[in-house]
């Protein structure tokens, strides 16, 4: 969903920063912010592959690029 909406307002959506096995590489997760990023949405959990994101070095990662409010993180397949 978040990419056809991104196509609509002609926005970009980066899904290249996973290695095989649908595990987050933090360098390249860094490497797509830019002057232009706004919103960080993200999922804790994969339930199809069973991989569970860094969201704390995550979070750490856009507040160093001047993303700190913008945050959407899905963890409806997540137990706390």
């Amino acid at each position: 969903m978040a990419r056809c909406c991104a196509k609509r307002k002609g926005d970009e959506t980066a899904r290249d920063s996973c290695n095989d096995a649908g595990e987050l590489l933090l360098d390249e997760y860094g490497k797509l912010f830019n002057s232009h990023t706004k919103l960080v949405a993200i999922a804790h959990v994969s339930n199809a592959l069973g991989t569970i994101n860094p969201v704390k070095d995550m979070i750490a990662t856009a507040h160093q690029h001047g993303v700190t409010r913008n945050w959407l993180m899905e963890r409806k397949q997540c137990r706390i």
